[in-house]
């Protein structure tokens, strides 16, 4: 620093201490193209310790072009937006670089919310009816067995005129004690790719079916559990008609103090369908650290930035065509064709 006309000091804190911050005005020495030359730069953030002349401070200059000023601001790491760091964590935002890694939190934080919120809403009947099993008085229930996966493919017409295509929904079939076969959801999806696992591990376990108490209090889709002999339970759900012709005449009063296990989650996993775009995902990430992490070219950035969008997109097909994949091989379905009347 050759020399330097102070206009403020303010205080700040960092750490639990107070310091001094000066501003002003300063003039310095810095190499040019063709030896030093002076620069002189007006309203420099010179932090706390740039208080005198012969202070050695960074600067962002233009080499050859005093004219054009420069850029001094000890309160950030002035350097790191040189050559010799990461553009990702120079004073571009209020708190420094560790302000970035939170984005992705709050952007996340509202759709963690609707989620949740989802979640409880529709966990709602299924809370009534758990809250009428542990009250331990009599409710709705009946001997049944599960017997199979079905699905229902209809055709009907596609999106583009002239075409047709196929409209599928599932159920889980179970039979009654007296020979009564009736069909329970097991979710919102149209169809759920578990059913077949499920009816494969339920097969040939009796046990009881069981709705809630207060059914007249909750809507048309009642819910209902499935609890075999040996303790396992799982959640279901069947329209108010079937379950008024099938439940409504027959209590049982449940014990209170046994125990039941939910089943575990039965989805069809395939390493070949997994793997391919988790791999995609990975290079997206690890194309974004060079120009994030290490003084990288404009060109640069712009090439590793578009292959790394590139391969998130690739990502996603991946997902989705290894997903129809593997659904298309999987066996263990009763199906029903069917086609719209209006088709003729």
């Amino acid at each position: 620093m050759h020399a330097l006309r102070k206009v403020g000091v303010r205080k700040g804190r960092r750490s639990g201490s107070t310091y001094p911050r000066y501003s002003g005005d300063v003039t310095l020495e810095v190499p040019g193209i063709h030896g030093p030359e002076r620069l002189r730069i007006d309203g420099a953030r010179l932090g706390p310790f740039a208080s005198k002349k012969g202070d050695h401070v960074w600067v962002l200059h233009v080499p050859g072009r005093p004219g054009l000023g420069g850029y001094i601001d000890e309160e950030s790491d002035t350097e790191r937006l040189g050559t010799g760091g990461s553009s990702l964590w120079g004073p571009r935002t209020p708190h420094g670089g560790g302000f970035l890694i939170m984005i992705p939190v709050f952007a996340l934080l509202p759709v963690l919310g609707l989620g949740l919120a989802r979640v409880f809403v529709r966990t709602g009947p299924l809370r009534v009816l758990r809250e009428d099993a542990r009250a331990g008085g009599p409710l709705p229930a009946v001997r049944a067995e599960v017997t199979a996966a079905l699905r229902t493919d209809t055709t009907v017409l596609g999106r583009r005129a002239g075409t047709l295509s196929t409209r599928s929904k599932s159920w889980l079939g179970l039979t009654l004690v007296d020979g009564t076969e009736i069909k329970a959801r097991t979710g919102v999806a149209d169809v759920d790719h578990s059913l077949p696992a499920l009816a494969a591990a339920f097969a040939g376990r009796p046990g009881w079916l069981c709705g809630a108490a207060r059914r007249r209090l909750l809507g048309a889709a009642q819910p209902v559990v499935f609890v075999t002999d040996d303790g396992e339970a799982l959640w279901l759900s069947l329209d108010r008609e079937t379950f008024e012709d099938v439940l409504a005449d027959s209590t049982v009063e449940p014990d209170p103090r046994r125990g039941v296990r939910p089943v575990p989650p039965r989805t069809p996993v395939a390493a070949g369908s997994h793997v391919p775009w988790l791999a995609a995902l990975c290079t997206a990430f690890a194309l974004l650290l060079p120009p994030l992490l290490t003084p990288s070219t404009h060109a640069l950035s712009w090439v590793l930035c578009s292959l790394s969008a590139l391969s998130l997109a690739a990502a996603f097909v991946l997902l989705v065509t290894g997903r129809r994949r593997v659904r298309a091989r999987a066996t263990g379905w009763t199906v029903t064709a069917e086609r719209d009347p209006g088709l003729g």
